[in-house]
């Protein structure tokens, strides 16, 4: 089986899933051309949480990609999202916002290089065992 159909593959089982679904670049390089890829499978790339907050509850197929560390918020909506119920703070309205996902209707994943990951690691945020499915190449 080709890379390319088992990166498909992987996209294909994220469908439906409760949790949010990683995918693992070896580099940058390789960053985008995951990310080139998601958008040929359709996939909207969220720029920041209220964009995946405001686009969520209409259903569809996301993913998130940082250019540094993982931020806080993308981190709490990591762990929420199994939970049924969202609730994130926007301190530019200084007002919660809470979603219920539509868990079947969607599909949500973030896309991280491993040196990203291992940075995670070592700031305490432990990603791997609150995410669903990986891939890596």
């Amino acid at each position: 089986m080709q890379q390319n159909d088992k990166f498909h593959h992987f996209l294909e089982a994220t469908k439906g899933q409760r949790e949010v679904g990683l995918i693992i670049a070896q580099d940058e390089k390789e960053l985008e051309t995951l990310q080139q890829q998601l958008t040929i499978e359709d996939f909207s790339n969220v720029k920041d949480i209220n964009q995946l907050l405001d686009q969520l509850p209409k259903g569809g197929k996301f993913f998130y990609m940082t250019s540094g560390i993982l931020n806080k918020d993308m981190y709490d909506f990591l762990v929420q999202y199994p939970t049924g119920q969202i609730e994130i703070f926007n301190k530019e309205i200084s007002k919660s916002k809470i979603i219920i996902p539509p868990y079947k209707d969607s599909t949500v994943v973030y896309l991280l290089t491993k040196n990203q990951l291992s940075a995670l690691k070592l700031s305490g945020n432990l990603i791997l065992d609150k995410v669903g499915i990986a891939y890596q190449s």
